[in-house]
């Protein structure tokens, strides 16, 4: 299964690939930030602002 990737001049065997996907490759604050306040809303009397919710998250 493993596989030599060759770099330049020389050879490893890669085992990993780590990255962030939020905030690198794509940004999922505004979608939080909704989904908290649609799921808060039937709850409370009023909507909680962005402000609100980002304090609490």
């Amino acid at each position: 299964m493993d596989k030599e990737v060759k770099a330049g001049n020389s050879e490893f065997m890669l085992k990993a690939v780590i990255f962030d996907f939020d905030g690198t490759i794509g940004d999922t604050l505004k979608l939080v930030i909704e989904s908290i306040r649609e799921a808060v809303s039937p709850f409370m009397d009023r909507k909680l602002s962005d402000d609100e919710i980002k304090v609490v998250f």
